[in-house]
């Protein structure tokens, strides 16, 4: 009687342990099928700066070609819509919303759109019956209504939303999320008109008052380069040799950034070419600085500290 053989198993040959009934191979094999159907099936989204420059250049073409090659989840559209208004961006705007039919029932839109000051952006929005709302405020600034129209500078919107707030009797002294108020955010941008009418509204002028950066409303004004402001707030009594946090002066500001007139109406009105901030510099040195390619940022600010240049500072 011949005896049953059995198996060999050589010392290198093992059974593959499985799990639920399949090796680990077969599982990966799996899993790598499921998700390639996932995402063909469910939209994905893709990282954002993608369609943020785009946005930023109003270029509706292009943001039209990555929405149709990329698959971005439609709850991505009401942010980027909101960024697009915060731009300016007129034609990405209409792209959103009238052939990828975003919602506009948010009335921070028009928020956005004032803050950019893009008056035809604000109109179509208008034109939309976006609702207006005054009690609301930005997400991150905490800006009211009022703060956005400064900033952006349309004058028309921005008047009519100045007789709303003063017909419904709100605060033109409210401040945002930095301290600011309305008017403190004209002055940055160089809004003349705006702070002329919330002046004429009977807002503070407050030359005293510190901002970020321990900065007094004459050194915004001379940062933004408006001559006329900074006029009005010499004025008011604003102080030409107030520092921030850096040591600086506003004329340091207005050095720095190469408003020449600013320059001007302050060494006019007093403002020492000679005082030295945190870095040592000096209105006078800031006035030499040069381009990469070795010119003068500007010759006729050059030209006007040319006096000091070599004059003793006592």
């Amino acid at each position: 009687m011949s005896e049953s053989k059995l198996p060999v198993v050589t010392p290198n040959e093992k059974t593959p342990k499985k799990i639920f009934g399949m090796t680990l191979v077969e599982w990966l094999v799996v899993i790598s099928i499921i998700g390639m159907l996932a995402g063909l099936l469910m939209p994905v989204q893709v990282s954002g700066p993608h369609i943020d420059g785009p946005i930023r250049r109003n270029d509706a073409e292009r943001c039209r070609t990555i929405l149709e090659t990329r698959r971005y989840k439609p709850e991505n559209y009401s942010h980027w819509l909101n960024y697009a208004a915060k731009c300016g961006s007129l034609d990405v705007c209409r792209l959103f919303i009238e052939e990828y039919q975003t919602p506009t029932d948010s009335p921070l839109l028009l928020y956005a759109a004032a803050e950019s000051g893009n008056g035809r952006l604000i109109r179509y929005f208008e034109n939309l019956k976006i609702p207006l709302d005054l009690g609301l405020r930005t997400e991150h600034e905490e800006r009211t209504l009022l703060h956005c129209a400064g900033i952006g500078g349309d004058l028309d919107f921005f008047q009519k939303i100045l007789a709303l707030w003063i017909e419904e009797k709100r605060n033109i002294e409210d401040t945002d999320r930095y301290h600011q108020t309305a008017l403190d955010c004209a002055v940055e941008r160089g809004h003349i008109e705006v702070f002329d009418r919330l002046v004429d509204a009977g807002a503070k002028v407050d030359v005293a008052k510190r901002l970020r950066y321990s900065q007094t409303l004459l050194h915004l004004a001379a940062e933004s380069g408006t001559p006329e402001i900074c006029s009005r707030l010499l004025d008011h009594g604003a102080n030409i040799e107030a520092k921030d946090a850096g040591n600086a002066t506003p004329l340091f500001d207005a050095s720095l950034h190469g408003h020449v007139e600013v320059c001007r109406i302050l060494i006019d009105a007093g403002a020492d070419p000679f005082a030295v901030n945190s870095h040592s510099r000096t209105p006078i040195s800031l006035s030499e600085n040069k381009r990469k390619d070795g010119q003068l940022v500007s010759k006729e600010l050059f030209e006007l500290f040319e006096p000091y240049r070599n004059a003793d500072p006592d």
